[in-house]
């Protein structure tokens, strides 16, 4: 049994759905639900939502399904009836065959459909993913061992469970089947309403039993049982069919619709960009599309400037329910705080959804819509988010430090925004691999440096955020930092920070491979010398961006030679070095062993000069210019 169990859990794990896709049954538990995410979140005080991955293999309505019944039983106690349901379920279908060519659905009952000598755990497996409509037994005898405690354990709870979630994702019809007068007389309460702390190895519900009990009593259809009314058990099963046949119906009508009102081809992208403003009406076209779909993984929307809230919402929610979708772009719509809003109130409904990179850039976001925002990001486990050029504020980012640690984020871009910091202990305490706040206002710099002593940061952004000599030291430890941009930073041009720097990659920043210092004026003597030193002797940086540092002619005949045996990717751009200063680099590309990528543009020369000089190195490959009307 504890084999059959964990078989269930495998196959619940293989659902990228969330507690909260029940939600027909939900609404019909708490008549006023509340559209919130924490009210989502608590979802009948179970301990936390599921973590369900994708329904990739189950069938989807335009494949056939082996069977048209499976039938979830205890075998204690109603072994009789479920036999009794399954000779006739199978007698009444083959009856309803036309043509001997048609393919014969029947019934799964493990007793009669295990083949000897096979995983009987992979075929019961497959049988409950091939039913088009799952009979959920509920007598006494089925509910006892459910009352225990440790009831998360249960099979046939696992079953009931697995089977709510499906059809939430329209990969079933459940029919819910009381025996005699069960019903009325089950009491939820009387259940256990959460499940054991989770023990590695084990196999348990993600709903307590009392959920899955109100769930199914929530129920409009379902039959009753008295021991002799078989005809209308099967009178009630075959609806549940016809039931399940009409939402495959709704499903190629969504489909349609889409391929006469859009670009037919974009129903089956897994990209799709559409590229003309969507009024209302087609926002609810989308909406209404996405939980069927199977092949959208990234979107690129332009909402027009919506303010309909409950629209949003709706919208929100249903690509929550989108069964692929992973990155969504919602850039450049000036959605607003009340935009922002709705939306974030609708993927918190979806806590599972697959959503994982969500781009919000240029929105006029502020701390009204943040706090909501991040609500949602503790629901749904996004974990790239651009929030950048909007109007994030001192308030906002004390509601992001304090929230940060709460969420899934390894990615936030927060940079063009006016405020004082993110705390440093949040950012560290948090799941944060990269971090972009440049050109904030930020004066406390020096701090996001300190982060990078945690191990976690990868890749820091800090343009322009007073960055100084105490800064410049953390790079002196261990860390995991692979990429840092401190451009604009004014201090570093001095020569004492700029020896910290060249002190600290030549001693320390031993994963650091990328390093910008645009907009550094370099042109105090032996400032670039310094730089190349740090760089050329910890030897860990291969790509070094120094574009408009007032670089000259005499910083390259000096210190480029030594540079370019070192690294495999320079952008030098925007620098004053003239013809002289550009020969000499040509003549070092020329004899470098490394293959060295280069940006030369508005360095004196222009760019059709520029790659006639460098284009025929054998070794070099030539980026940032624009030749033939080609930008390279």
């Amino acid at each position: 049994m504890e084999e059959l169990a964990g078989s269930l859990r495998s196959l619940k794990n293989d659902l990228e759905v969330s507690l909260t896709k029940i939600r027909k049954a939900r609404a019909a538990v708490s008549s006023t639900p509340k559209m919130t995410p924490a009210t989502v979140v608590s979802y009948d005080d179970d301990h936390e939502s599921a973590k369900l991955a994708a329904l990739s293999d189950w069938p989807r309505f335009d494949k056939a399904y082996k069977y048209r019944y499976f039938i979830s039983y205890r075998v204690n106690s109603d072994k009789d009836f479920a036999l009794e349901l399954y000779l006739r379920l199978e007698v009444e279908l083959r009856k309803q065959i036309r043509f001997k060519a048609d393919p014969f659905k029947g019934v799964f009952l493990d007793r009669e459909c295990l083949v000897t000598g096979e995983d009987w755990r992979n075929g019961f497996v497959e049988g409950l993913k091939n039913a088009q409509v799952v009979l959920l037994i509920v007598s006494k005898g089925s509910l006892e061992n459910m009352m225990l405690s440790d009831s998360s354990t249960d099979n046939l709870l696992l079953e009931w469970e697995t089977a709510l979630i499906a059809q939430e994702y329209h990969k079933c019809q459940i029919l819910p089947i009381f025996v005699n007068n069960i019903r009325s007389q089950i009491v939820p309460g009387a259940f256990p309403n959460s499940r054991p702390a989770k023990v590695p190895g084990t196999n348990s519900c993600s709903l307590s039993a009392r959920t899955i009990l109100q769930l199914l009593l929530a129920f409009p259809d379902y039959v009753v049982w008295d021991g002799q009314n078989i005809d209308a058990v099967l009178n009630a099963s075959f609806e549940a069919v016809s039931v399940f046949e009409a939402n495959t119906s709704v499903s190629k009508r969504r489909e349609e619709c889409w391929k006469v009102e859009f670009e037919p081809d974009f129903w089956n992208c897994t990209t799709v960009a559409l590229p003309n403003p969507l009024n209302n009406e087609e926002i609810e076209l989308v909406s209404e599309c996405a939980p069927w779909n199977v092949n959208w993984k990234e979107l690129k929307l332009n909402l027009n400037q919506s303010r309909n809230s409950k629209l949003l919402k709706y919208f929100g929610k249903n690509l929550g329910l989108c069964n692929n979708l992973t990155v969504l772009d919602l850039s450049c719509q000036s959605l607003g705080d009340d935009g922002l809003s709705s939306l974030a109130i609708g993927f918190g409904m979806v806590p599972s959804a697959p959503l994982k990179s969500l781009n919000l850039s240029n929105n006029s976001i502020s701390n009204k819509s943040i706090s909501t925002l991040f609500d949602m990001l503790q629901v749904v486990a996004v974990n790239t988010l651009d929030i950048s050029h909007n109007l994030i504020d001192n308030e906002s980012s004390k509601t992001i430090s304090t929230n940060l640690t709460n969420t899934s984020l390894k990615v936030l871009n927060i940079s063009f925004n006016s405020f004082a910091f993110l705390h440093a202990d949040c950012i560290m305490e948090s799941k944060l691999e990269q971090l972009l706040v440049g050109w904030t206002d930020c004066l406390m710099g020096n701090e996001y440096m300190r982060c990078t002593s945690a191990g976690k940061l990868q890749i820091l952004s800090v343009e322009d955020c007073n960055i100084s000599d105490e800064g410049i030291s953390y790079l002196k430890g261990d860390s995991n930092l692979q990429e840092l941009d401190l451009s604009a930073n004014a201090q570093i041009q001095n020569y004492s920070t700029m020896a910290c720097l060249s002190n600290a990659l030549h001693f320390g920043a031993t994963s650091l491979r990328i390093l910008r210092l645009n907009n550094i004026p370099m042109s105090e003597k032996n400032a670039f010398k310094l730089l190349v030193k740090g760089v050329t002797g910890g030897g860990h940086i291969q790509e070094l961006h120094v574009k408009s540092c007032s670089l000259v002619a005499d910083n390259v005949i000096e210190d480029a030679q030594l540079l370019l045996s070192h690294i495999v990717r320079l952008d030098i751009s925007n620098n004053p070095l003239e013809y002289r200063g550009l020969m000499h680099l040509q003549a070092l590309a020329a004899d470098t062993k490394n293959l060295i990528e280069l940006c030369l543009s508005n360095c004196g020369m222009s760019d059709a000069e520029v790659y006639k000089s460098f284009g025929h190195l054998p070794f070099v490959s030539l980026w940032g210019i624009s030749v033939g009307g080609m930008y390279l």
